[in-house]
């Protein structure tokens, strides 16, 4: 079952798995999509709270049961990467563990917003969403440099709600500029910088599929970011360890303050795992050294 998807090849990975008697039902309000990429066995247009809603009246207690075994063993696999990552530690800042540090210092109820590049993609897997609407990403369609603006536009629209930008040094440099509206407007936006001196989600690919042949990608020269902070007139901070991170970004949220925070990340480790290549499907996906899982659901004779 697809909702508010166009089955692109980013999501998809192998459309020939699609192809192979699965039954799809395909809901989109935009009746274009459905049937474009993939046909379904029934295509539904309409609003996705609608007609989900009305599904769920007409699913069979039976049914219910076995999509609560399917959610349970999805968590399972959540706990297990959890427990992972728990136990792997490198020199210097973890992109997880930043994030970690982030959300328990940030508010329930705050507002994420995101560039594009690796640091998205660790917040697709580690950012905990806690309140519908809170996260705020341009997902698939790439836009670098939509996280600073983004981050803005949630502040004027919210002003009462602390608001984080989760960016990368080269999403970042692509629309900085805007650090003026904070001065401007005084709006107290937090930005968190992972500076790893590289196009990292171009330079995985280049590392995992073309034999590590990197070109164009690394920034033998990056600006640097506490000039660029006290060029606004923000305050900005370089932390050298997790307490330095919590407390610069704790006080920040307690004095309602815009922030600049440049964190380290080691580009020769920052490699989002897991990760499914380009055109291929769910079950060759590449695992961090260490994590195996089998992404077969089992199920229990009912579409497993």
């Amino acid at each position: 079952m697809a909702v508010g998807t166009r089955f692109s090849d980013r999501t998809v990975g192998n459309f020939n798995e699609f192809r192979r008697g699965r039954k799809i039902i395909h809901v989109d309000i935009d009746k274009s999509e459905i049937g474009k990429n993939v046909k379904p066995e029934v295509g539904i247009a309409g609003d996705a709270k609608t007609v989900l809603s009305t599904m769920i009246k007409l699913v069979p207690k039976a049914l219910e049961r076995r999509h609560e075994a399917f959610i349970r063993w999805l968590r399972g696999i959540k706990e297990n990467y959890e427990e992972y990552r728990s136990k792997v530690d490198i020199n210097g800042f973890a992109p997880w563990k930043v994030l970690k540090v982030l959300r328990e210092v940030m508010p329930p109820h705050s507002i994420i917003a995101t560039g594009v590049g690796s640091h998205q993609m660790w917040c697709e897997l580690h950012w905990d969403v806690y309140v519908p609407g809170t996260f705020i990403t341009s997902a698939g369609l790439g836009t670098m440099g939509f996280g600073l603006p983004a981050a803005l536009g949630a502040k004027i629209a919210r002003p009462d709600v602390p608001v984080l930008d989760i960016d990368g040094d080269g999403s970042f440099q692509m629309t900085m500029q805007n650090l003026a509206l904070i001065r401007e407007y005084n709006l107290p936006v937090i930005v968190t910088i992972f500076d790893n001196s590289t196009l990292m989600l171009v330079r995985h690919w280049q590392v995992m599929l073309y034999n590590k042949r990197i070109i164009a990608v690394d920034f033998n020269v990056n600006p640097d970011f506490m000039k660029i902070a006290e060029a606004y007139g923000i305050e900005g901070v370089r932390p050298s360890n997790y307490e330095e991170l919590r407390s610069a970004v704790a006080r920040a949220v307690r004095n309602n303050e815009a922030l600049i925070v440049d964190i380290t990340i080691d580009r020769e480790r920052d490699f989002v795992l897991p990760f499914v290549p380009s055109g291929k499907w769910l079950e060759e996906v590449i695992f961090p050294e260490g994590f195996r899982v089998d992404l077969r659901y089992p199920g229990d004779g009912y579409g497993g």
